[in-house]
């Protein structure tokens, strides 16, 4: 729902037609997400508070523990056409709010009773615009897990880190084309770690 400034529920990724969703009132149980938005001539601030149940009831296992989260989000101005953007996120409920569900939001101890993850992330990019029809971003983040490995083992990861820089040309209005460069790492609480480069193109239309 929105309404004025406000927006109220769950949005949407572009794969799905929302016209064609059936008028149910179930959505899967979504979590509780408060945000707060500042904005301006020099950009904008937010943030955020997440509360999540998570619940296990299958196979004689039955426990639920409530976890947290907060998450400190901006886009600041520099100069006339560049800005800033950056983000924080802490909490033992982040799970797959964070790098796509990088981490387990929690795992089962030695009385099969449900125990949180406490992880964060940090992000931050560079956006600099050459002129009217080019422009980059330059970009890089941080992620991290406090995996009690008593319980979750050594197979499972401690930390993300990656980098991109990219470049965009506008040939003409509502189009554009770009190469970006892509670096990345993950490191597991074995001490193994793995590292991955990517070079990407894209084309886009916007109607």
């Amino acid at each position: 729902m929105n309404w004025g400034r406000w927006t109220v529920g769950q949005t949407w990724t572009n794969f799905l037609n929302i016209a064609a969703i059936p008028e149910y009132l179930d959505f899967i149980g979504p979590d509780v997400v408060v945000r707060r938005n500042w904005a301006g001539e020099w950009g904008n601030f937010s943030v955020a508070a997440l509360f999540r149940e998570l619940k296990i009831d299958t196979a004689g296992l039955d426990d639920s523990r409530t976890g947290a989260a907060i998450g400190v989000a901006g886009k600041f101005r520099v100069g006339d056409r560049d800005d800033l953007r950056w983000q924080v996120n802490y909490g033992n409920a982040l799970g797959r709010y964070l790098g796509l569900n990088s981490f387990n939001v929690g795992v089962l101890d030695e009385n099969n009773d449900i125990d949180l993850t406490t992880q964060y992330g940090v992000l931050a990019a560079y956006r600099h615009v050459w002129n009217d029809r080019l422009h980059s971003s330059f970009g890089a983040s941080f992620s991290s897990a406090d995996n009690d490995t008593s319980l979750s083992g050594f197979a499972v990861p401690e930390s993300y880190q990656s980098a991109h820089a990219d470049i965009i040309w506008s040939p003409v209005k509502r189009m554009s084309v770009g190469a970006e460069y892509i670096w990345g790492r993950r490191k597991d609480e074995s001490g193994e770690d793995g590292t991955l480069n990517r070079l990407q193109f894209s084309a886009k239309y916007r109607y």
